[in-house]
């Protein structure tokens, strides 16, 4: 089986609960096992938890509120992925972007 290239998106880049915990452990099982992955994220909060993947680890990551949420878009899909696993997005219309346009999974959290 060829590697895969998963992306994740989330609304944080920092660890601040149980989804981004979640995506750290995938993100780091996957690279291990030789997929590459991607972190697309819509802020990085104010406050310094840990990041969900380490800029060190050479994982791609791109900002929607840095670049802006088109061009975020448009290196992820550059970036050549074969999947999108989505959690736990604020942003509605990115979101609805990466449904449409990418082959994605949606992880929906709750009680």
């Amino acid at each position: 089986m060829r590697p895969l290239r998963v992306a994740f998106a989330t609304w944080s880049s920092s660890v601040v609960g149980g989804t981004e915990s979640c995506l750290r452990a995938a993100a780091g099982a996957l690279k291990q096992r030789g997929h590459a992955v991607a972190l697309l994220h819509e802020m990085a909060p104010a406050w310094a938890f840990a990041p969900v993947v380490p800029s060190a680890a050479g994982i791609p990551q791109w900002s929607a509120a840095t670049v802006g949420r088109g061009e975020a878009l448009d290196a992820l899909a550059n970036w050549g992925l074969d999947i999108v696993f989505a959690h736990g997005l604020t942003d509605s219309c990115l979101e609805d972007a990466l449904l449409t346009d990418l082959r994605c999974v949606l992880f929906a959290h709750g009680n």
